[in-house]
């Protein structure tokens, strides 16, 4: 806890589009789930700690509208999920976000011959991967290394994804009280399609 503060358990109500607090505060309802993932291969992880399965990565970007992909490292996947939120502010400062029960419908698509290394999310606007370490900045590296792979899947050269990237790459922090700190590398795809539309190939 931060010195200062002390123990309370804060009773949220949602009510339309806000939620409401204790201190007559309302903030804007933002569902996402805190917890995703798919089982690892060989080592074992307790599902509050993410990794490049996913897991408790608490990233708000896991919301209605978004698409996660995550690696298949065993047969079946033995996807599981958690950790419902009304909302939560960059990197879960107190260690709770507004935590709820929820219920929720997925739906599931096999992405065969593809390989990644760590889970990506695409929304309507960005491209963006999640990177899970300690400390933060190999986080942080992890995110964009991934997201440049990415670029380069889609006709980048390498080089000049890593520069673009150094010019136009945005970043949040998700979490930092977990076992594993997440950051969320991100690309707008307004940038990605205007430099096809540009030919990309005459950079390279």
């Amino acid at each position: 806890r931060e010195p200062g503060t002390r123990e309370k358990v804060f009773d949220d109500s949602v009510e339309g589009a806000r939620v409401y607090g204790d201190a007559e505060l309302s903030y804007p309802f933002r569902p996402f789930m805190g917890t995703m993932a798919t089982a690892r291969r060989v080592e074992a992880l307790s599902s509050l700690t993410p990794s490049s399965n996913g897991g408790n990565m608490d990233t708000p970007e896991t919301k209605p509208g978004n698409t996660l992909y995550l690696p298949v490292n065993v047969p079946g996947a033995y996807f599981y999920v958690g950790d419902g939120h009304g909302g939560q502010g960059d990197g879960e400062l107190t260690g709770f976000a507004c935590e709820m029960a929820a219920r929720i419908k997925l739906r599931f698509r096999v992405i065969k011959g593809k390989t990644i290394n760590w889970p990506r999310i695409e929304s309507p606007t960005h491209l963006m991967v999640i990177g899970s370490a300690r400390p933060m900045e190999d986080s942080a590296r992890i995110a964009f290394a991934e997201l440049s792979n990415w670029m380069v899947e889609l006709g980048w050269q390498k080089d000049l994804a890593y520069q673009a990237l150094g010019q136009i790459g945005e970043m949040s922090v998700a979490n930092i009280v977990d076992t594993y700190y997440s950051m969320t590398a991100k690309v707008s795809k307004e940038f990605i399609n205007q430099a096809r539309a540009e030919k990309l190939t005459k950079f390279m």
